[in-house]
């Protein structure tokens, strides 16, 4: 049996803004995970163990899970062996840590595996790129890198930078339950960005900012600094319309323990929180966050 596994993901700063071409900062959420196995048989079937569904390959070619089948194939110029792909994932859906694209990556990874290949983790992103650009649109491209890479970076129009931070941080991911559709929240910034494109450009042009002086904190081991930088995002995030009610009472739950900053993560509107938070009060931001109404909470240690 050949197994592979992808890490969730979270944008640290540039939502929305890293789709008009500013930069971004993700980092990979390595506690919760997607897994591919693939067991070699007589048909080509993806089974979606959590979802219950079964996916034959060439009947549904315009699935993402055929997609991504299909790309590796061709990108490998090698013919795709028949079996069974099993794919289970412990990554929250429709929350903005990436589940669709850590499947696909894990898929990705799993197919080359079972072809002799291990594909470098530029490829593999660049093939996880071309299944985003089918099924989201216009996507920005920072998701499938940090996944693919599982390392800390610093994105901007398709050019990324592996950041060796200073010092390792933890970061609290508060899952609010809500769940919206990534697309619709990105179509929704696009027509306000249309009519009233200077204000947002400025907007953009703002968070664009934040994510270069954030840059020099990680470099640098600043986590008050950043945190302070964390709260500016969320700001100017709510300006641009993605916050909510939710999400902002947990970035105030989040201060008011302690933590040094706290904002959404991903499109808005719904998904996640995330708090940089000091050891010593992890335990009661979890406890807090639970109290207020999330789903669930991630705790999660990003590393030099």
């Amino acid at each position: 049996m050949i197994q592979a596994t992808a890490p969730g993901k979270l944008i640290l700063f540039g939502e929305h803004a890293v789709v008009y071409g500013r930069p971004g900062i993700a980092v990979p959420v390595l506690d919760v995970t997607a897994h591919a196995r693939f067991i070699p048989g007589p048909d080509l079937v993806v089974h979606a163990l959590d979802l219950g569904e079964v996916i034959k390959i060439k009947d549904e070619p315009e699935h993402p899970l055929s997609i991504a089948v299909k790309s590796t194939s061709r990108y490998l110029k090698k013919d795709t062996p028949s079996g069974q792909i099993e794919i289970q994932s412990s990554i929250p859906l429709s929350s903005g840590l990436g589940s669709g694209t850590a499947v696909n990556v894990a898929v990705i990874k799993a197919m080359a595996m079972a072809m002799g290949e291990i594909i470098a983790p530029e490829h593999v992103s660049e093939i996880a790129y071309e299944i985003e650009k089918i099924h989201h649109g216009t996507p920005s491209g920072i998701d499938n890198t940090v996944i693919a890479y599982q390392s800390p970076i610093f994105f901007t129009s398709g050019e990324c930078e592996v950041l060796s931070i200073a010092s390792s941080f933890i970061l609290v991911i508060a899952v609010s339950g809500i769940r919206i559709p990534t697309s619709k929240t990105v179509l929704d910034v696009r027509h306000n960005w249309r009519r009233d494109t200077t204000k947002y450009e400025s907007l953009f042009d703002e968070i664009g900012h934040l994510s270069f002086v954030a840059r020099r904190c990680m470099l640098d081991g600043d986590l008050i600094e950043l945190g302070r930088l964390m709260l500016q995002n969320h700001h100017l995030l709510q300006e641009i319309g993605v916050s909510s009610s939710t999400l902002d009472r947990f970035v105030n739950v989040a201060v008011e323990h302690g933590a040094y900053g706290a904002k959404l993560t991903g499109a808005g509107r719904g998904g996640c929180v995330v708090a940089l938070c000091q050891p010593s009060s992890i335990k009661a931001l979890e406890q807090d966050f639970l109290e207020e109404g999330a789903e669930r909470v991630i705790v999660s240690e990003i590393n030099r």
